[in-house]
């Protein structure tokens, strides 16, 4: 943190807003670094934004006297569309900057799991989608806006100057309405694409940006360890909770179905088979079946990939 500035907004009762900002993107970076997915460089830089964009109106005083109770909530204290109109800003700048735009669809896809990161995600189109509601917050907006440039736009620059240095907060108030039209073009061509690629990362994104918020409010800040259980468990459990069952019809339907499934395993291809299902009739054994062939599969993953 630094020494040169005395931050004092919130994001927690407890917790500095500069500190949060800095913990949510830092692990959310981490996660994606941790992974052997393709992209990795850009996406954890992405997710490193969406950590340090995602509570940034928490530094009007709506939010700030809300959160130390010394006023009732109001619509003037919610956070997070602003907040994901500067996520959406900041990685629109970044991959522009870096000649990124092969990845356009970043930031509408940042956008919405910013504004989405407290509830549920919800449809893009139609009358009760995202898009239509973009304008319907204008006037509270530029009442955040008036009131950060008033009374903490020094703190929220400090902030950002720290984190990003190449963020300029007053240059996003001063286009905030051409960004929001931006925001609108990009999330209605999301939309039209059709790509199923842009809705795992919308999951993707949204679920590292969740797991890194709330680890953070619970003072977590190292990621969890991986658990090692044995791939072999399943095996174990079947020979001695099924040492007595005699070899019935149905007994041997599923000792079959289970053979099947796990001899599959030498035949997937990691980097292309992404979706794998199992079909089996009530009461042959998919819950055993698949919990071993899903342990059998990541320890062949850990093996292969790391």
């Amino acid at each position: 943190m630094s020494t040169s500035f005395s931050f004092k907004l919130k994001s927690h009762p407890e917790k500095l807003l500069y500190e949060h900002l800095n913990n949510v993107a830092n692990i959310s970076k981490n996660i994606i670094l941790n992974k052997e997915i393709k992209n990795k460089e850009v996406f954890s830089e992405i997710a490193y934004l969406i950590g340090i964009s995602h509570d940034f109106a928490k530094s009007t005083t709506y939010f700030q006297n809300v959160l130390e109770e010394r006023l009732k909530r109001t619509e003037n204290a919610y956070h997070v569309f602003l907040s994901s109109i500067f996520g959406y800003y900041n990685v629109k700048k970044y991959l522009e900057k870096n000649n990124l735009m092969e990845f356009w669809y970043l930031a509408p896809i940042s956008w919405l799991v910013i504004l989405r990161h407290h509830g549920n995600i919800k449809n893009l189109r139609g009358t009760e989608g995202e898009i239509e509601k973009l304008n319907e917050d204008k006037e509270t907006v530029k009442r955040q806006i008036d009131d950060i440039i008033k009374n903490n736009l020094k703190e929220i620059k400090e902030t950002y100057n720290e984190l990003c240095d190449s963020i300029d907060i007053e240059k996003f108030f001063g286009e905030f309405e051409n960004i929001l039209k931006k925001v609108e073009l990009d999330g209605r061509k999301l939309t039209k694409n059709r790509n199923l690629e842009y809705y795992f990362l919308i999951l993707f994104f949204y679920s590292i940006l969740l797991d890194s918020d709330k680890l953070d409010a619970s003072n977590i800040t190292n990621l969890p360890k991986r658990q090692e259980i044995p791939p072999n468990i399943v095996d174990t459990y079947k020979k001695v909770k099924f040492i007595d069952n005699k070899p019935n019809s149905i007994n041997c339907l599923r000792n079959n179905a289970y053979e099947e499934v796990i001899s599959n395993l030498d035949t997937i291809d990691l980097p292309k088979d992404r979706i794998l299902s199992i079909e089996l009739p009530t009461g042959c054994g998919k819950t055993l079946t698949a919990l071993s062939f899903a342990l059998k599969l990541r320890e062949k993953v850990k093996n292969k990939l790391g």
